[in-house]
Order: C-alpha cells, then structure tokens, then sequence
C-alpha cells in the first residue's frame, strides 16, 4: 500500500513539473513561490494616500506600547503603532512622539540611489 502512494505522488510529482529538467530535486513540485509584501502585510494602510495627506488625530501613550490614531482624508481612521506600514510608498511608523508620528520612507531616485526621507506628522495646535 505504501509503495503504491509513494509511486502515485512521484507521478503526480513528475506531471506537475513539467517539461523543466532543472528545478531543484529537494524542493516539492506542489509548491510553488509567492511574492510577499514588505513585512508580510498584505496592503498597507491608508494605500491610496501619501502620509502627508494624513492626519494625526491623537497620541495614546502607554507604558508598554504606544499608538496613534489618523484620519485620511476621505474620513477613515485607523490605530496604529510603530512597525505599522503606511501610504502609497510604504512608509514605516518609526517613531511615537507626545505629539507627533515619524515616519521612514525608502525609494530609489532616478539613477538608482537609495533615498531616505523621514515625514512627521505633528497634532494640530489647540
């Protein structure tokens, strides 16, 4: 009985592989790759706007992890704390402040280099 499944999946193995003789010999046939977000979040939040396009409604200040509360500008609101990936570049939440939210962005310029750019968002004056 077992010879008989181990010579069915090697079948089924062989027909999914395809006419390609130079796949690995270790890897599974059935498996096949995906392309993953940066930090395996599916979308990033507020994805149709630019972070300066946010708002920064509130600072939660706690002793274990703090979080900040932003409106885009169709009026949504979201609770996020730093890690959190943010905006049409993918901007990361690097930093909760009394006051304020500092983001990161990494992007390429046109020949190729890395640019860094940090945007904060700051709460409105009272």
């Amino acid at each position: 009985m077992r010879l008989l499944v181990c010579a069915s999946l090697l079948l089924a193995g062989a027909a999914l592989a395809g006419p390609d003789t130079t796949r690995d010999p270790f890897r599974s046939p059935l498996v096949t790759e995906i392309n993953i977000q940066p930090y395996g979040q599916a979308a990033a939040i507020f994805g149709q706007f630019a972070v300066e396009d946010l708002t920064l409604l509130g600072v939660v200040q706690t002793p274990y992890e703090p979080s900040v509360l932003l409106a885009g500008p169709d009026g949504t609101t979201h609770v996020v704390g730093e890690g959190a990936i943010l905006g049409r570049r993918w901007a990361e939440l690097t930093h909760i402040g009394e006051d304020s939210a500092a983001f990161l962005i990494l992007s390429k310029d046109h020949e190729g280099v890395l640019v860094e750019r940090r945007p904060e968002l700051r709460l409105p004056e009272r």
